[in-house]
């Protein structure tokens, strides 16, 4: 599944994915994401923002995905200490 295509210039050094599972319910919820990214040759930025769920929903964790990482051949593997992830560079 293509998610979209990782251009430097546009995203920086790397991204984060944070994973939630979806398991619905009755009420909403907020779950608050943190993300921060250095761009070469200088500028930061660090940003929280709010992603909406319902109440049975649960955070998977997240893991930072580095423009460094070797994502040719099997890919690389990613873990957020709850499920592993794999990103495979085509």
């Amino acid at each position: 599944m293509e998610l979209f295509t990782y251009n430097r210039d546009e995203f920086g050094n790397r991204y984060k994915i944070h994973w939630l599972e979806q398991d619905w319910g009755t009420n909403n919820q907020t779950f608050t994401v943190n993300y921060s990214n250095d761009f070469e040759g200088g500028g930061q930025f660090d940003i929280d923002f709010e992603v909406e769920g319902k109440s049975n929903d649960d955070e998977a964790g997240e893991s930072y995905v580095e423009y460094i990482d070797d994502t040719d051949g099997e890919g690389y593997m990613y873990s957020t200490g709850i499920l592993n992830f794999w990103i495979n560079q085509q």
